[in-house]
């Protein structure tokens, strides 16, 4: 009994000190289930989306777009120096290139929906500085481990657009899936419902995820992907057979990719602790997409 008590006390020492502070909140919060918020998966068709998915079409007939990665913006962080002034003043000299853009969870540290409303500033902040960016389209969000603490599915839902966990949209080129990963996997009943939409739709694929599929073994970030090894495997699997050519995700606060043959895996750190983001260039007619780590000026 004292060898147990022992071993979780450094189970749970040594959680506390990983990425995303893996600690005793993740033991302690949870939202529903994530057979209960992906029950669905939504096709977005909303003014937003329509307006992006025309602008995008309308980009890629004559060449290529790009759209901005962030994640882990950890929104009520205790005593986190925020440089999000990094990220904007870059994009006041990049700005005009990017065409939306893309969070990967995390945006609040607890749970809470008062730190769920920071992301309204910081997207208004994002799109004055982006002219391409349509002006009905908001950023797509998906949902982090923290973002599900102190009960915070019920918050997030009703905060952070579009309203779902389990979604995406397509151009006339690409298709875009946006995956619930929050509770470190995506459940028998998501995975079910991505590889039936996935067996109707011959398009390339770009995947958004908040954990990462896939991590070198020989690394620490083993640890951070989902935890299930053979949920990891299935999903490799899928994406290698229906045609994904780029997996997006976040969690680690590190910066990692991995060429998986037939797809690309590219974990973007942190937005607040490491002051770096991402973006990705798509090319429509040459079936590929890219993505490139940009450092803030103080990036950590």
């Amino acid at each position: 009994m004292k060898r147990l008590s022992l071993l979780l006390a450094l189970i749970l020492a040594s959680l506390s000190l990983v990425s995303c502070e893996y600690g005793l909140w993740e033991f302690l919060y949870h939202g529903e289930t994530v057979q209960t918020r992906a029950e669905n998966l939504t096709e977005l068709n909303d003014a937003g989306t329509s307006a992006l998915v025309s602008h995008l079409n309308s980009k890629a007939s004559s060449g290529t777009y790009k759209f901005l990665v962030i994640t882990d913006i950890h929104f009520g962080k205790p005593n986190k120096d925020r440089r999000d002034e990094d990220l904007y003043e870059w994009l006041d000299s990049n700005g005009s290139g990017i065409d939306f853009c893309v969070n990967l969870g995390d945006t609040a540290d607890h749970g809470l929906p008062s730190e769920l409303d920071n992301m309204a500033p910081l997207e208004s902040a994002i799109k004055t500085r982006c002219p391409n960016f349509p002006a009905a389209t908001k950023i797509y969000n998906i949902l982090g481990n923290h973002d599900l603490y102190n009960s915070g599915w019920t918050g997030w839902k009703e905060k952070m657009y579009p309203n779902t966990s389990f979604y995406h949209f397509k151009t006339n080129g690409m298709s875009y899936y946006f995956l619930d990963s929050g509770s470190a996997t995506l459940g028998k009943p998501q995975y079910n419902r991505l590889k039936k939409a996935f067996a109707s739709d011959p398009l390339p694929k770009i995947v958004m995820t908040h954990y990462p599929v896939y991590a070198d073994s020989s690394t620490v970030l083993g640890y951070f992907t989902m935890q299930n090894s053979e949920e990891s495997s299935a999903l490799i699997s899928l994406f290698a057979q229906y045609n994904v050519i780029l997996v997006l995700d976040g969690h680690t606060h590190k910066y990692f990719k991995a060429d998986l043959g037939k797809f690309v895996e590219f974990n973007t750190p942190s937005l607040v602790d490491n002051v770096k983001w991402s973006v990705v260039t798509v090319n429509e007619a040459a079936k590929t997409a890219s993505a490139e780590l940009v450092a803030g000026k103080r990036a950590r």
